[in-house]
């Protein structure tokens, strides 16, 4: 199914590019007249009598009249290994064919290797303005580092599109700050930079600023952020200035269909926590004990879990949630281990998944069984599997139209930018296994001194039932929990074994006794 929808995508591909690449040079610089066209052509001409040499020959005539194929078949023959395809000006030129040629994102990547921008002719820079302006798509998926000397030729759009995801440390507060004044108000790029911006003053620790800076951009109309993604940032942001119930507000607006909900369920139980709520911790993870998901669901949540279970003195469950993270988690740990020193085993599978239209939270589970599970929304990946989709794309058009052996350095090219995808994108598999691994390791320390304390508690229960004598029980007190749904009919119906109900997820009721009568150990009453 996946390659079949591959295949339909480098269909589309081919025939957009084609469409919006003709050989009709008109088409490109926008020629209103014929006399206009032949002014364009002349000055086409001189440029590269300036620049190579030559006004004549079969390159510089389909160049001049636009006739893209014909151009890049020729400069195999006839230009490349000349001193002028290494040269800044040379580079630019070759991107320039490759883009109209359809190879949109292989051609910018050609034209960002020239180191000094300011090199370059300016009458081709001129046309390289034309047929790629700031708006394109390409943008989102090209790799490249950004000289400022490009945003003269391509603006700050383009800019932002290219290079926006790299700027969210403390260190480019003031370049975002920057950019956002060259950027016009209600557009995607503003709403980016804004969004970069509160990303960058909430790790700097300016948490008020970056709240201030959300509340506003939560409203656009046009924003490229996901809502999951606003609402638990809010959520975190709220939670760090102590507004704990506004924040678990913004916690249950994370929709279920977003790769957020799993950790919005997991901190909205941390407040639930610091309000001493233990039933409520209970009812919010207990989604998580009787469904699958997987490893979409941290370990920190287990932790959670079971810190509430001794909170409340229920020392068998706890002991249950201590003994399934272990089971849980040895296991993924040495699949972890293996993916951080080898690799993700299969590359290509995960940016086909990445690249689905139809991967949905409820079947990714299957895709993170051998991987960090928060490759599905790490941004990064993403657009590296945007990026290799594009390639695919436009190694489809390479094979199809330039197949001879002249032509082969062309599918060379497209190999090794591919093959460079993949290496980047197991690479950050790697370093996000390497996360998750100290995840693990971090929660399995506190679930061991968990594991103390449930110890110490029940020696110091056992010695106050000793000291109770026969036929004195301690008397229990019962609070009630609840989460998701208030509905009263939420969960009341049966459904076929192994069939998860995704919209009725997160509507537990939970009841729980405490059993510490005796406000918890002796020592702790010492205290």
């Amino acid at each position: 199914m996946l390659r079949q929808a591959s295949k339909i995508l480098i269909a589309l591909g081919l025939s957009l590019s084609f469409t919006s690449y003709g050989e009709d040079l008109g088409q490109i610089l926008g020629a209103a007249s014929t006399q206009e066209l032949a002014a364009i052509q002349e000055g086409r001409r001189a440029m590269l009598s300036s620049l190579t040499g030559k006004s004549t020959g079969p390159f510089v005539e389909a160049y001049v009249q636009g006739k893209w194929s014909d151009a890049l078949k020729h400069w195999g023959a006839e230009v490349a290994g000349t001193g002028f395809s290494s040269s800044a000006n040379g580079k630019a030129l070759l991107g320039l064919i490759l883009f109209a040629n359809g190879l949109e994102t292989t051609g910018i990547e050609q034209l960002f290797q020239v180191n000094q921008p300011a090199s370059i002719s300016q009458s081709l820079m001129n046309e390289w303005k034309k047929a790629a302006p700031g708006s394109a798509p390409v943008w989102k998926q090209v790799q490249i580092k950004w000289d400022p000397e490009w945003t003269k030729t391509f603006g700050v759009a383009a800019r932002v599109r290219a290079t926006a995801q790299q700027l969210r440390s403390k260190e480019d507060l003031k370049t975002i700050e920057q950019m956002i004044t060259e950027t016009v108000p209600d557009t995607a790029e503003r709403a980016w930079l804004q969004w970069q911006l509160v990303t960058a003053l909430a790790i700097k620790g300016e948490v008020g600023e970056a709240a201030k800076m959300l509340g506003p951009l939560m409203k656009y109309k046009v924003n490229p952020v996901s809502d999951g993604l606003m609402n638990i940032t809010a959520a975190r942001l709220l939670y760090k200035r102590g507004y704990l119930d506004v924040a678990a507000n913004y916690y249950s607006q994370v929709p279920k269909s977003s790769y957020y909900w799993f950790e919005a369920q997991e901190e909205m139980g941390w407040i639930f926590i610091r309000q001493n709520k233990p039933e409520d911790v209970l009812a919010q993870t207990n989604t998580f004990m009787v469904t699958d998901f997987g490893f979409l669901v941290g370990p920190e949540t287990y932790y959670l879990r079971g810190l509430a279970q001794l909170s409340i003195c229920d020392y068998p469950n706890s002991v249950k949630t201590l003994m399934y993270f272990k089971d849980k988690f040895k296991g993924r740990a040495q699949q972890l281990i293996e993916v951080q020193n080898k690799g993700p085993k299969s590359v290509d599978q995960l940016i086909q998944a990445m690249n689905h239209p139809d991967l949905k939270v409820e079947t990714a589970g299957r895709v993170v069984s051998n991987l960090p599970r928060r490759v599905l929304r790490d941004e990064k990946i993403r657009q590296l599997s945007q990026g290799f989709a594009a390639l695919e794309r436009e190694a489809a058009v390479v094979s199809k139209n330039f197949a001879t052996p002249g032509e082969k350095w062309l599918g060379e090219m497209m190999a090794s930018k591919q093959a460079n995808i993949k290496s980047m994108v197991g690479t950050r598999v790697q370093a996000l296994a390497t996360k998750e691994l100290k995840e693990i390791d971090d929660t399995l320390t506190r679930m061991q001194v968990l594991e103390v304390e449930v110890i110490q508690q029940v020696d110091s229960a056992a010695k106050r039932l000793a000291k109770a004598g026969p036929g004195e029980d301690l008397k229990p007190t019962s609070k009630k929990g609840h989460t998701g749904s208030r509905n009263k009919d939420s969960l009341t119906f049966k459904t076929k074994a192994g069939e998860v109900w995704f919209d009725e997820l997160a509507n537990y009721r939970v009841n729980v006794k405490q059993f510490c009568a005796n406000g918890g150990s002796d020592n702790e009453k010492a205290n």
